[in-house]
């Protein structure tokens, strides 16, 4: 047979049984600090995009949003989580081969124009798009570019134009935003050229 666990009897000194106890929560809080500290680390880790991309973020959509306000469209404050489609998918599924491969570039003059976004692309590209819009959790740009683009009358208005979050490739050369309005909804790609965010390709996702 084996040997029975020995249990050390409890300190009859209710003082001593008390300082013991404090010192049990102590150490468990102790441990607790530094695991959740880990925790953290672990996320800044595995997402580290979300501190580098930020004023490349708040650099793209003021200057969209500034070209819409100019072309009088109407901006919705809301940003965009979801594919406004009948499965109503996160935008994190659009960066994947299959809506990649339907991306199409605009001045195309002969076939070697053409550029298949979804060979340019793997799935360590697409795990870094997908987690810069897990770093968001904002639900409003005037949360993040202030309120001057938007007033109350365009918030309710149904014929607005509503933006995701936009991502950027690894080397910054695209820069990707799904974007909505009443009758559809695209992927647009922008290229950076010459210090300037080129509106560059489309995908169509859905329409009416």
């Amino acid at each position: 047979m084996g040997q029975m666990a020995t249990i050390l009897p409890m300190p009859k000194d209710p003082r001593i049984v008390i300082r013991m106890k404090m010192r049990g929560i102590v150490i468990f809080s102790l441990f607790a600090t530094i695991g959740l500290a880990n925790s953290c680390n672990a996320q800044k880790i595995n997402n580290p995009i979300c501190d580098e991309k930020k004023e490349l973020v708040i650099q793209f959509i003021s200057s969209e949003l500034k070209r819409l306000k100019l072309n009088k469209k109407t901006i919705h404050k809301q940003i965009v989580f979801n594919v406004a489609n009948a499965q109503n998918s996160s935008i994190k599924e659009l960066f994947s081969d299959g809506y990649f491969g339907l991306i199409q570039n605009f001045k195309i003059s002969t076939e070697e124009d053409v550029i298949h976004f979804d060979n340019e692309f793997d799935d360590n590209e697409y795990d870094f798009l997908k987690n810069q819009i897990s770093c968001h959790k904002t639900k409003n740009w005037s949360a993040i570019v202030g309120n001057k683009y938007f007033n109350n009358q365009e918030e309710v208005e149904l014929e607005g134009i509503s933006y995701s979050i936009p991502v950027f490739s690894k080397g910054g050369k695209y820069g990707f935003v799904y974007v909505e309005s009443k009758y559809s909804g695209a992927l647009k790609v922008y290229k950076m050229v010459e210090g300037n965010w080129e509106y560059f390709a489309q995908s169509t996702i859905w329409i009416e």
